[in-house]
């Protein structure tokens, strides 16, 4: 009996052991020399910026360094590799040493939209800046610049001249071309400047004649410096040219004036508004400048006001057409709408415009008239059943007035 309750026992043991042993395989998996899990990492490498990066900025690669940043601190689209942020554009402020995350640039989809950048009552302005300025690392958007104009002189012997056009310029943006692999090429940026809308103007004339030269300036200081350009005389003694081949005396601004009017007043007119351009521009603190300026204001007046003329002209004949078919309603607006058009213009025979379209509304009122007394008459002959005299009376209604409503009336009723 005892031997018998040993060999339960045993049995029992090793059931013990083998259960064991099969809870521990599970547990290690299959593999014996399966380690335990290793611990989630805590820290991860991500891109971060080097310095401050404003809005709009397209990011390079002195932009951008890979840094080990805790996860816990990182947002869930913090890009990894600075390769993947070069050449991408900042949608909002990056400040120094801020991790970089797709939020934070504009989707590799769309391209930056620099019209968003741009303050009410300004206008962006994209201008190709000179190449010694663009092979510098000074340019940037956020940066606040002065436009200079480089002109290189004229045919009529005016010397060169340097010019600051502009003060305190903001750069929206800064566009580079790239090169066949991608990167920036060596070629002079683009630089996006947020101007007012008589500064474009400025700088759309300066484009075309001379050479655009943008220098840095604190974004802290806007004042604006006079300045009275510069020419090669200012340069010193050595820029002068030697006695025996003095330079040529190009003509003073009051000549270029006077030549400007002989040339409009001889028929050329565009040779004529360009030098008076380029003498308000060039000479816009002297009286020259001024008075070329009042003359470039007349002569846009004045082509404002031919416009204004022929454009009478046309509304004129339009309502002729109207009031001779009896399209009252169509032409008492017209003739309503274009008194005030035109209201203070002066015709060519003295007359002031809004004056000369009453007649037109007068006859307009008077045909409306008669065109209601001849339906009147159609209305009253069809009631006594007098239609040979009412046929008569809406023939001569759509004689007279084809298109009236009167007669639309008349000739659904008949």
């Amino acid at each position: 009996m005892r031997k018998s309750k040993a060999i339960i026992m045993l049995v029992m043991s090793v059931g013990v052991g083998l259960a064991a042993t099969l809870v521990a395989a599970k547990v290690m998996g299959s593999n014996p020399n399966a380690q335990p899990a290793q611990p989630k990492p805590t820290r991860k490498w991500v891109a971060v910026a080097v310095v401050k990066i404003p809005e709009g900025k397209e990011i390079v690669a002195t932009d951008v360094k890979k840094v080990e940043k805790l996860i816990d601190e990182l947002p869930g689209d913090a890009i990894e590799q600075p390769d993947a942020v070069v050449g991408r554009f900042a949608q909002v402020i990056i400040e120094k040493d801020g991790v970089i995350s797709e939020t934070k640039l504009v989707t590799k989809e769309k391209p930056m939209d620099v019209n968003t950048l741009v303050k009410n009552g300004y206008r962006a302005m994209p201008i190709k800046v000179d190449t010694a300025v663009g092979k510098s690392d000074v340019l940037d958007a956020g940066l606040h610049v002065d436009v200079i104009v480089v002109f290189e002189g004229s045919e009529q012997g005016a010397e060169p001249i340097s010019k600051t056009i502009l003060q305190d310029i903001e750069v929206l943006a800064v566009r580079y071309d790239k090169d066949k692999q991608g990167k920036p090429s060596n070629t002079a940026p683009t630089a996006v400047l947020a101007v007012l809308p008589q500064d474009a103007e400025k700088l759309a004339l300066a484009m075309t004649t001379g050479r655009i030269v943008l220098i840095a300036r604190s974004s802290k200081d806007s004042t604006r410096v006079p300045t009275n350009g510069v020419t090669t005389a200012c340069l010193g003694p050595d820029q002068k040219a030697p006695e025996s081949a003095p330079a040529a005396k190009g003509p003073t601004p009051a000549e270029q004036l006077a030549q400007a009017k002989g040339l409009i007043a001889a028929g050329q007119q565009a040779a004529g508004e360009a030098l008076l351009k380029q003498i308000a521009l060039k000479h816009s603190a002297e009286e020259a400048g001024m008075q070329a300026q009042k003359e470039l204001d007349a002569i846009a007046a004045a082509k404002l006001r031919a416009e204004a003329l022929q454009r009478f002209d046309e509304t004129c004949k339009q309502l002729e057409g109207l009031v001779s078919t009896g399209d009252f309603e169509n032409a008492t607006r017209r003739i309503e709408d274009a008194q005030a058009a035109f209201a203070g213009l002066t015709t060519a025979d003295g007359g002031k415009a809004e004056d000369l379209l009453k007649p037109q509304l007068d006859r307009v009122k008077q045909g409306e008239k008669h065109a209601k007394q001849i339906l009147s008459l159609i209305l009253n002959y069809r009631m006594n059943h007098k239609d040979d005299l009412a046929k008569k009376e809406l023939s001569e209604l759509k004689r007279l007035y084809p298109r009236s409503q009167y007669y639309q009336k008349a000739n659904n009723g008949a």
